[in-house]
Order: C-alpha cells, then sequence, then structure tokens
C-alpha cells in the first residue's frame, strides 16, 4: 500500500512540475557579400520579411536624371528582390505601385507575404504565395492617404497611414485599413483627426491579442497628448489610445518617439527614447523600453539595456544609442539598431533582459543600421553600403522547409486580350504565351511555350520556357504564374509581369 501511494504522489510531482523553459540560443552570425544584390538595384530598404515561401526586400534604387536644365529629379522606381536560401535573389519589378511605404512596407503570416505602397492614385497592397504578387484593394483610398506601414497576425491584417497629406511637416490625422483574413479589407477607420508630424512614421505591430499602432508624434500639445503615442485594439475596428499607460518618465524628462515594438511567446516589448527639453545634456536621457506579459494590462520599465564591454567598438553613452526594429528569434527577440556609426544588435531570451552582441566580433563595426529576416529556420541581416557595392548579408541558421508543390493540377483554360495577347494553359499545366512589348515602337509578338513543374496548396504554379521567340526570356528559364477569377497572373524571368485579363478588361490588367 505505501508504495502505490509513493508511486502516486510521485506521478502527481510529475505531471504538475511546470513545464521546461522555451529553447532560446543567440545567433551566430556568418557574414558575406551578395553580388545578386547590386547597389545599382537596391540603395534604400523599406521593409524586408520571411515567410513559408522564402525571403523578400521591398526597396527602391535610383535612376539619375540626366543634365538638363529643366530641374529633372532623380527617379526612385521601386523593386522588390524575392529569394528562396538568402543567397541568390531575383529582382521583381512590383505591378501597380509607385512608391513604397516609407515605415514598414513588409510583412509575412504563414504562406503570405505583403508589400504595401500608393500608385500614385491611392494605396493599394500586394500580396504573394509562391512568387507572384496579386493586388488587394483597400476600399475607400485616395490620393492624400499615405500609407506608412503593415502588420499581420493571427488577428489578421492592419494598413495604416497619414490621412489628407500634403507636403510638409504636418498632417492632421491618422487612418488604417483592416482585414480578418488578408484577402479582404475594410472601409477605413479613424485613427485620430489630431494633427501629427510627417517627420514620425506610425508602424504597427500583429500580436497574439490584437494589434498595437506607435511611432507617431503628436505635433503639439507634449506631454498632455501623450496617450496619442500608442494606440491599441483587440478586433482591428475599435481603437483607443494608450500612450498614458506607459509608466511615468523621471521629473523633467519627455517620451520622445517610440521607434520598435514586437511581441513572441506571450510578451510584448516596446522601444523608444526620452528627451529633456530643460537639460539636452542630461546623460539618462535616450533608449528607453519596456515589455508587458501575458494577462497584464500595465506596461513595466526596463533596466538598463546593455551597453556593450569595452573595449570593443560601439560602447557609447544612452543617448547615443537607439533600436530601430524588434523582431522574433526562437522564443525570444533580437534588437535592431545602431550607436553612431556601428550596427548594434541586442539578444533576449524573454524580452525583460537584454545583451548586446559584440560588435567587432560579428563584423558589426563601421556599418551603419541592418535589417532582419527571417523564415523561422535561416536569419539574415542585410546592410547596404553607402557608396557602390552589393549588399552585406550575415547569415544564421539553415532555411526551413518551403510549401510543396506537386499538389493536383486544376483544368486549364485560355484568356484572350486584345492585340493578340493571350494565354493558354492545357489540363497537364503548359501551354504557351503570346504578347508584345508595347513600349518600344512596332512592336514584335513573341510566343513562349511552357511545361509544368508544380503547383504549390494556394495555387500559384512553376513552369519551365520550352520555347521562346523573346530574347529577354530564352528557353530553361523559370515562369510562375497564378490563376484568379480574373484571369492569369505571370511572373517572368527578369522579373516583370503581366496579366491577361480578357478584352473586357484590359483597361484594368494593362
Amino acid at each position: 500500500m505505501l508504495r502505490l501511494v509513493l508511486a502516486a504522489m510521485l506521478l502527481l510531482a510529475a505531471c504538475s512540475s511546470p513545464p521546461p523553459p522555451p529553447e532560446f540560443t543567440p545567433p551566430t552570425w556568418t557574414r558575406q557579400t551578395v553580388p545578386t544584390l547590386p547597389h545599382a538595384r537596391l540603395d534604400s530598404i523599406h521593409g524586408a520579411v520571411g515567410w513559408n515561401g522564402g525571403f523578400v526586400i521591398a526597396g527602391s534604387y535610383t535612376e539619375p536624371a540626366p543634365p538638363n536644365d529643366e530641374g529633372r529629379v532623380n527617379n526612385t522606381p521601386a523593386v522588390l528582390h524575392m529569394s528562396a536560401d538568402g543567397q541568390t535573389w531575383r529582382e521583381v519589378i512590383p505591378p501597380d505601385i509607385g512608391d513604397l511605404a516609407w515605415g514598414d512596407a513588409a510583412a509575412a503570416r504563414g504562406d503570405h507575404a505583403y508589400v504595401l505602397g500608393h500608385t500614385g492614385v491611392r494605396p493599394v497592397l500586394l500580396t504573394s504565395e509562391g512568387g507572384v504578387w496579386t493586388k488587394l484593394e483597400l476600399p475607400g483610398g485616395v490620393f492624400t492617404d499615405k500609407p506608412t506601414s503593415i502588420g499581420a497576425g493571427p488577428r489578421g491584417v492592419v494598413v495604416v497611414g497619414f490621412a489628407n497629406y500634403r507636403m510638409g511637416d504636418k498632417v492632421k490625422g491618422l487612418r488604417l485599413w483592416f482585414s480578418p483574413d488578408g484577402r479582404e479589407f475594410g472601409d477605413p477607420v479613424v485613427l485620430t483627426t489630431q494633427q501629427v508630424y510627417t517627420g514620425y512614421l506610425p508602424r504597427v505591430l500583429a500580436t497574439d491579442t490584437g494589434f498595437l499602432v506607435y511611432g507617431a508624434m503628436p505635433s503639439s500639445g507634449r506631454p498632455e497628448r501623450r496617450a496619442e503615442l500608442l494606440f491599441e485594439s483587440a478586433d482591428g475596428r475599435d481603437w483607443r489610445a494608450a500612450g498614458d499607460e506607459l509608466p511615468d518618465p523621471p521629473d523633467g524628462q519627455h517620451h520622445d518617439r517610440l521607434t520598435a515594438a514586437q511581441h513572441n511567446n506571450g510578451t510584448t516589448v516596446l522601444f523608444g527614447s526620452l528627451n529633456n527639453p530643460d537639460n539636452p545634456e542630461d546623460s539618462d536621457t535616450g533608449l528607453t523600453g519596456w515589455y508587458r506579459r501575458a494577462g497584464e494590462s500595465s506596461w513595466t520599465q526596463l533596466a538598463d539595456i546593455d551597453p556593450g564591454k569595452l573595449p570593443d567598438a560601439g560602447v557609447v553613452p544612452k543617448p547615443q544609442r537607439r533600436v530601430d526594429h524588434v523582431v522574433k528569434w526562437q522564443s525570444g527577440f533580437l534588437a535592431l539598431g545602431a550607436t553612431r556609426a556601428d550596427a548594434a544588435v541586442w539578444t533576449s531570451p524573454d524580452g525583460l533582459t537584454w545583451t548586446k552582441m559584440p560588435v567587432r566580433d560579428n563584423g558589426f563595426e563601421g556599418t551603419g543600421p541592418v535589417d532582419h529576416l527571417s523564415d523561422g529556420g535561416l536569419g539574415l541581416l542585410v546592410n547596404l553600403p553607402e557608396g557602390d557595392g552589393p549588399a552585406r548579408v550575415w547569415r544564421s541558421g539553415s532555411p526551413t522547409a518551403r510549401p510543396a508543390t506537386n499538389h493536383p493540377v486544376p483544368k486549364g483554360g485560355a484568356w484572350q486580350g486584345i492585340l493578340g495577347t493571350s494565354i493558354t494553359i492545357d489540363d497537364t499545366g503548359g501551354g504557351e504565351i503570346r504578347y508584345s512589348d508595347f513600349k518600344v515602337a512596332n512592336p514584335q509578338q513573341f510566343l513562349i511555350k511552357f511545361r509544368h513543374v508544380g503547383i504549390t496548396a494556394g495555387g500559384t504554379r512553376t513552369a519551365d520556357v520550352t520555347e521562346s521567340t523573346d530574347p529577354a526570356v530564352p528557353a530553361g528559364g523559370t515562369l510562375s504564374a497564378k490563376v484568379e477569377a480574373n484571369g492569369p497572373t505571370v511572373l517572368f524571368p527578369d522579373g516583370t509581369q503581366r496579366e491577361f485579363c480578357g478584352a473586357d478588361r484590359y483597361s484594368e490588367c494593362s
């Protein structure tokens, strides 16, 4: 009987013991240059993200204006760079986007990536599953909306931006769009009608329990308008100002700005800075942060964030440190920023304690800030040099498995546009495309034949080019295509996309 009681007690103790803490191992970085990310085709990053389908960097490059007396300025076309392994990158020209958002232009959730921009007429959102980018409408969007950031999470997708935007340092109001599934968005919601500075970009964070919008800066009334530094919503529709829930700063100091936020493993972290208008030399101002764990309604001030250890580079006073991004890493976080001219990366297993990674040992000295992408297995840091030359990339880990492409091939079809533009896909997934380059005089019609390689669960097809009369699309190249209700969208090997919608919808697709 005693043995049975003892066994039951041991079993009860085993069942009631707490689970082991989640695993967290700081990354080990390997630095390399990436020739397929040349400076001539990427000199500014607007957003970068990894997801089940790989990695995408949303950015722009500069086309210098020719010498002239007409006041022409440089053109900065939007460009996407995509990769399956973080080493070899493929350029994609995003359809229907004139300018990318300047806050966080890229987000991802599950099998889908999103890129946010503006057509010059209205804000637009592109989504990709398998490499082809298709357009999602933002209802009620107008010319004066200036989208800044997008966030995607388990409760949906939120886009935020300036309302009634005009050239200048102030704008009257913020508004946002919400979609519960990332496919259909509702009408815009007004977040505030108060004036905010255009130099402080509102950003959005999706958490397990809702959304945060941070980063906007009231143009007057600080610190009285402190509540408007942070907005919170559980459903993406009803929002409340929540900045006054942050702990009060020390006497004489004010919240200067909120710069970065992230949520992982039940903990939300938020970074910003403090200033002292009456004492600009106050050494206790500068970088600060807070955390909030699941079930808590209030934020807790972080302890001082590790400055690093001398004689390493980048060990500077708090006012000279900053955090620009926070990202998930395993069960914890990485904070990315800079100290003067050096990149700075901090690691945290729990969001409460932060350790700065060595600067010189990791090759961060003199590089400036970095961006981060992760597909859950492989983490990348990306830095663009100020002069010519390809991007610098730091790698840690290995890519995750990509979605299977052996799903059943649906029935084929044919779509006919104007001037002989057409695409035919047979029931095996192969077919042919006829099109012309309308950007040149006396355009020549081209014929491409292709064979099916694979198709994802979301319907994105991969095909090999078997015959081609277009020198820009040689045989042996790879096409990607997605067929939707209005017709197929095809991504060509040179990074351009064409939509084949038929003559009745040609104006929407040309």
